[in-house]
């Protein structure tokens, strides 16, 4: 789902199918989170919904994605310098 897809503003509280399509996580993923605390999870009946302002505090307390070069690039920083 894009983010445009998603109502503003967002709200307090998604599915579990939701959250797996805001995240791109998988439901087992999803259950793991909230078995880890990392989700505040509630059930509602039969249904669990899930704390959007606690799935989106998760997201923002992953580490930063470290990336290397390409090859190519490595390549061509090389050539560069030894230019």
């Amino acid at each position: 789902m894009r983010a445009q897809d998603y109502p503003d503003p967002l709200p307090p509280f998604m599915s579990i199918k939701r959250t797996c399509q805001f995240t791109g996580y998988s439901r087992s993923k999803v259950y793991e989170k909230i078995g880890r605390g990392c989700y505040d999870a509630r059930k509602d009946g039969a249904k669990t919904i899930i704390s959007t302002a606690s799935v989106i505090a998760d997201q923002q307390s992953l580490p930063a994605a470290t990336i290397r070069p390409t090859a190519r690039d490595r390549r061509k920083q090389a050539s560069q310098a030894g230019a």
